[in-house]
């Protein structure tokens, strides 16, 4: 059995790692409030369309041409699956 001293023991020691972790979610937050100032109009619509539906995460496999598509025309893509019957 853990006693109380034992399980702070093991609080204290991951501290750091904790501080770490903060410290790489805040810069990936930044980071992506940046990115999200720099989209074009269809990728800001694809955002807003993402903030109303509550869309944390989004992944989505493309194709080998995907490389070869803008932002923005990924954003199309995205606003026409949403508005397809």
């Amino acid at each position: 059995m853990t006693t109380a001293y034992e399980y702070e023991a093991e609080e204290r020691d991951m501290l750091p790692a904790i501080r770490r972790l903060r410290r790489i979610a805040t810069d990936r937050s930044y980071m992506m409030t940046a990115y999200r100032r720099m989209l074009g109009p269809k990728g800001r619509e694809v955002a807003a369309m993402w903030d109303r539906m509550g869309v944390e995460r989004h992944h989505t496999l493309w194709g080998p041409s995907a490389a070869n598509m803008s932002g923005e025309e990924i954003a199309q893509c995205h606003l026409d699956i949403e508005a397809a019957p």
